[in-house]
């Protein structure tokens, strides 16, 4: 029944919303999933869309954790910022850091205790590892099996990364 109320609020929401909104209520549940979908697809533009249509600001948590089935960027444990990251894309991940929704936990790790800047470093993300090495994020984190995000960068073969990373602390200890 807990069900039925919530489904029955969502499509009366959707029927009381603004005109030349068009309401699917599937797309309003599902509006996270959307979101990791189009990272998935490298679709900047949809995930611009979604993240800045108000109806739909409502739903979304720019720090939840994908739980569904793996998609080919995203797995289990992926928050929506991680997975823009390993998905290659500059783009999307300054789309997400940037959003007005963004009040990114930099704490967070997926399932391999890798945190954004680690994913930053592994695929030789120049960009992103720039952006966030001005927040706040742990730089020295290590990730399930004890490697840095400078270690990965090494492994990664774009040593310019893990550079910028020991130059940064050391100016900023």
């Amino acid at each position: 029944m807990n069900k039925f109320k919530k489904c029955l609020s969502l499509v009366l929401l959707c029927l009381l919303s603004i005109a030349n909104f068009a309401c699917q209520p599937q797309e309003v549940v599902e509006i996270n999933t959307e979101l990791f979908v189009a990272i998935c697809e490298r679709n900047t533009a949809r995930l611009s869309e979604i993240l800045s249509t108000p109806q739909y600001q409502q739903y979304i948590d720019i720090n939840m954790t994908y739980d569904k089935a793996p998609l080919d960027c995203a797995v289990p444990g992926d928050t929506l910022f991680i997975a823009a990251i390993k998905a290659g894309s500059s783009d999307m991940a300054t789309t997400i850091y940037s959003s007005s929704l963004a009040s990114i936990d930099l704490g967070k790790t997926d399932s391999f205790g890798r945190n954004a800047l680690h994913w930053a470093a592994t695929t030789c993300n120049q960009n992103v590892a720039v952006m966030l090495m001005n927040t706040e994020i742990d730089k020295n984190a290590t990730d399930n099996a004890g490697e840095t995000a400078v270690q990965l960068s090494n492994k990664a073969q774009c040593p310019e990364i893990g550079d910028y990373i020991l130059q940064s602390q050391n100016q900023n200890p």
